[in-house]
């Protein structure tokens, strides 16, 4: 019913349940962390700034692909959807 692209939280209709904008305010504080790891580790490069944005994305696809491996199902039981369900008391 919603969807988290960095920033900015993406509602279809006009309204949100809170337990969905607890769950999506959990991607965006992923999204943060990410950022900031990102910053750490391309710094030395000098890429950081153009690169770094893209490392949750990165740390998402990776964490689809653990769960496909250990026989899960890619969304589902990604972590990072795992801990965002937990956040908000959805598991």
């Amino acid at each position: 019913s919603a969807q988290t692209i960095g920033f900015w939280i993406l509602v279809p209709g006009r309204t949100i349940r809170p337990q969905v904008l607890q769950h999506e305010q959990r991607h965006i504080l992923q999204f943060v962390v990410g950022w900031v790891v990102g910053m750490i580790a391309l710094v030395p490069f000098g890429w950081w700034v153009l690169l770094s944005p893209l490392t949750f994305t990165a740390a998402y696809l990776v964490a689809s692909g653990v769960a496909v491996v250990r026989g899960g199902r890619w969304y589902r039981d990604n972590w990072f959807e795992r801990d965002a369900r937990r956040s908000c008391g959805e598991e």
